[in-house]
């Protein structure tokens, strides 16, 4: 049997307290989780019921709601997902690199790390503020 790292663990708990907090929605859109906070349905529902009984017009009655409404599509879950894995390649080639910056093999593979269009553009950033000249003299 597996056991499960210690983080992984923490990682799915926080993810299922924020998921316990919350409250699906049905929607029209193809391909979607809709969710929204607990405490924004709630005073949502207590708004409009309020309303109701006191005879207010409501012209659009979901305007409120629409505004935290947080929509998830698979396209979402599936570059999240490519960007996870890059952020752990990244660490992983980073960490090589700090421990031993002279052997040959962490040494491109931090050149690598260094060509890809995020890494690039923050160094790029980076370096304009420093005068430096970036990862090029490596």
């Amino acid at each position: 049997m597996a056991v499960e790292p210690a983080y992984e663990r923490q990682s799915l708990l926080s993810e299922r307290s924020t998921l316990a907090v919350t409250s699906p929605m049905v929607g029209q859109i193809e391909d979607a989780i809709l969710r929204i906070d607990l405490k924004d349905r709630v005073h949502f529902q207590h708004q409009t019921v309020n309303d109701l009984l006191q005879g207010r017009p409501i012209a659009d009655s979901h305007a409120k709601l629409k505004d935290n409404i947080f929509v998830y599509k698979m396209g979402d879950f599936v570059s999240l997902h490519e960007q996870v894995r890059e952020l752990g390649w990244a660490t992983f080639y980073f960490n090589g690199h700090l421990r031993q910056p002279n052997e040959a093999g962490h040494v491109e593979e931090f050149r690598r790390l260094c060509s890809w269009p995020r890494i690039r553009q923050e160094i790029s950033r980076l370096s304009a503020g420093c005068g430096s000249t970036g990862p090029d003299g490596i």
